[in-house]
């Protein structure tokens, strides 16, 4: 897994890539909505909790609180 945040003034987006087979788990902090994923079956919204499971080789793109 490779994430990272990009920040300007209060706006902060992450970006995280799973290169595994198999799905990872990744925790944000004060939580999110995906705005994009690779995985056409991953419907943008509101992530439930602080958690997001990623699928094997899935790309998303986040906006954290």
């Amino acid at each position: 897994m490779f994430a990272f945040v990009r920040e300007l003034g209060d706006e902060r987006v992450l970006v995280a890539l799973n290169f595994a087979s198999e799905p990872r788990k990744l925790t944000i902090d004060g939580g999110g909505r995906v705005e994009l994923s690779t995985n056409p079956d991953r419907p943008a919204g509101a992530i439930a909790g602080t958690s997001l499971t990623l699928a094997p080789v899935e790309g998303v793109i986040v906006t954290v609180r």
